[in-house]
């Protein structure tokens, strides 16, 4: 799987994250804390309790447990979040992401499908379940729940679809596919990283060489440095001639990465 697409938890995170902060109606935005909690939510007792608003707090942390790569903790807090919320998709989702963690593909396939029939049309759900089907190479199955995503055209996060649905593409060796959606994702929002590296490397690729450049460039603005796009920073600065960017970046390759296979291969 290409690394780029799976790097996964996160993405989960601030998606099921900013879609709570939207539906309980906050009204500052922040992203879910990826940290482990200090403490464990106290849920709200008497007549102002509201058990939806009390499923995603417990959703919250549970997700941050599993990002803690904890996952029985995790789990009991899931549980709980569907016991005060059964029919909300997001509990479900956030279920998909708990069995694939501990590889039970089959339970977490069953779990995307429960978020799908409870809101079939809904873009989070169509979005991580196609990104699930990628990562078990189940490529067509993927595309199609990219695309039922992509039809809602209220989804203010559609760049974080195309992105996806290119990288899906790319891994299934359609790169003319992948380099459209990455093309479409960028113009939605140049600040998608995983989409301006590629199309770096496919520029590079075609010998566009200053495209390539300029999106690399762009990547370092929206983005920390990685073996592959040092390794990328290399080979152009090789063919401008930028002897101390070159040299910059194998110092870090090497300082950071050396036992990378990038690293290798120069």
């Amino acid at each position: 799987m290409n690394s780029s697409f799976s790097v996964y938890t996160f993405f989960f995170l601030f998606l099921i994250g900013s879609t709570l902060l939207v539906n309980t109606g906050c009204g500052s935005k922040q992203k879910v804390n990826a940290t482990l909690p200090q403490q464990d939510i106290s849920e709200e007792i008497g007549k102002n309790f509201n058990p939806e608003k009390a499923a995603k707090l417990n959703l919250e942390l549970g997700l941050s447990y599993l990002e803690g790569h904890q996952p029985a903790r995790g789990k009991k807090k899931l549980q709980r979040a569907l016991e005060l919320a059964p029919f909300l998709p997001e509990v479900h989702l956030a279920f998909g992401r708990y069995y694939e963690s501990i590889d039970e593909t089959d339970e977490a396939e069953k779990s995307y499908l429960k978020a799908l029939k409870l809101n079939k049309n809904w873009a989070v759900s169509q979005n991580l379940y196609g990104a699930f089907l990628c990562r078990q190479a189940k490529y067509d199955k993927a595309n199609r729940a990219f695309e039922i995503a992509l039809q809602d055209k209220t989804y203010p996060e559609s760049a974080s679809i195309l992105e996806n649905a290119g990288l899906c593409a790319l891994e299934a060796g359609k790169k003319n596919k992948a380099k459209a959606y990455f093309e479409k994702a960028v113009r939605q929002d140049i600040h998608r990283a995983n989409s301006l590296l590629e199309l770096a490397y496919m520029h590079y690729e075609e010998k566009n060489s200053s495209v390539a450049w300029q999106l690399y460039n762009q990547y370092l603005i929206v983005a920390n440095q990685t073996p592959r796009s040092l390794y990328l920073g290399v080979k152009l600065a090789r063919i401008f001639h930028y002897q101390d960017k070159e040299a910059s970046y194998l110092l870090l390759l090497k300082n950071e990465y050396a036992d990378s296979p990038e690293y290798k291969k120069l």
